[in-house]
């Protein structure tokens, strides 16, 4: 090595060291996406148990107000035998829902397996530039995927949870306070939106999430320690992220928003940082880009 020349940068691979190059210029800040495609697709499969939890329960729901029951409601009476009925309604949708449309563990594990390969590709980008060959092995951490799936499980399983309380809740202050069948069907309809709004930050929340980990996951696998946050450079960046914009932290010492997409629905990722001069590279051209985003109207 000549004098005055920098020391060649390592980073661990499946084979072992490998000598990594100069990133090339503009590679790195805003290159890494977040997988907006894939949370809507999770989105999507959330849905289709909320609207066919909300489609049964109206379903029998207007079969049983059809008869005695949905007399009694708007004579305004009080009846035991009404409760009773609306009561069975919601324990047999909720039998119905889980027979028709069990959780699909199967499903969950494709959605993870999906974020898995858009951020291990993310990554693979980067660091095919910078080291000419591909440094990720195809298999990820077995416990990652297993604790988004057990995750997940439990949050879709709490969607149902809380709906059928707050039905519960509605039907027995309906027969008690004499409320009609069509005050009763709307309140089914506002407990429905309360369900959808909720799948649909889970469905962000999550994708972000296993995004994040899968992104840390890869980096910190081949020897990364430091990473550069990165925003999605839009008007929907809240401020306390647009303030960790282009800072440069370790894996082991996050901020305390937490690492990118940890904190609830954080569309931000993490950009590699291979040593020092780096580092200095990435933070220049991010604060470039964030003054030509800013110049557009778009920061």
């Amino acid at each position: 090595m000549r004098r005055g020349d920098a020391k060649p940068r390592l980073i661990s691979g499946p084979a072992g060291a490998l000598e990594l190059k100069r990133r090339p210029p503009g590679l790195g800040a805003r290159q890494a996406r977040h997988p907006d495609h894939l949370a809507e697709k999770y989105r999507a499969i959330l849905l289709k148990r909320v609207r066919l939890t909300r489609d049964l329960l109206l379903k029998r729901l207007d079969k049983v107000l059809a008869g005695k029951a949905g007399k009694e409601l708007n004579e305004g009476a009080r009846t035991d035998d009404a409760l009773t009925a609306l009561i069975r309604v919601v324990e047999y949708v909720q039998r119905a829902v889980d027979a028709t449309l069990p959780i699909n563990e199967e499903e969950l594990r494709g959605v993870a397996e999906g974020v898995d390969t858009f951020a291990t590709a993310q990554q693979a980008e980067i660091f095919g530039r910078v080291a000419a060959v591909d440094i990720f092995t195809p298999e990820l951490a077995s416990g990652l995927y297993a604790d988004f799936i057990a995750a997940n499980v439990d949050l879709i399983t709490s969607i149902d949870a809380r709906f059928f309380a707050d039905i519960q809740t509605a039907v027995t202050d309906a027969v008690r306070t004499g409320r009609s069948t069509a005050e009763l069907r709307k309140e089914v309809q506002a407990r429905y939106g309360v369900s959808k709004s909720r799948a649909e930050l889970i469905a962000r929340d999550q994708i972000s999430k296993f995004n994040g980990q899968v992104t840390e996951y890869r980096q910190t696998s081949v020897g990364i320690t430091r990473y550069m946050w990165s925003t999605s450079g839009d008007e929907r960046v809240r401020d306390s992220h647009r303030a960790l914009d282009g800072k440069i932290f370790e894996w082991k010492k996050p901020p305390p928003e937490g690492h990118p997409g940890e904190p609830v629905s954080c569309r931000c990722v993490a950009i590699p940082v291979l040593d020092d001069a780096d580092a200095a590279q990435l933070q220049a051209e991010q604060a470039a880009r964030v003054e030509r985003e800013k110049a557009a109207g778009q920061y």
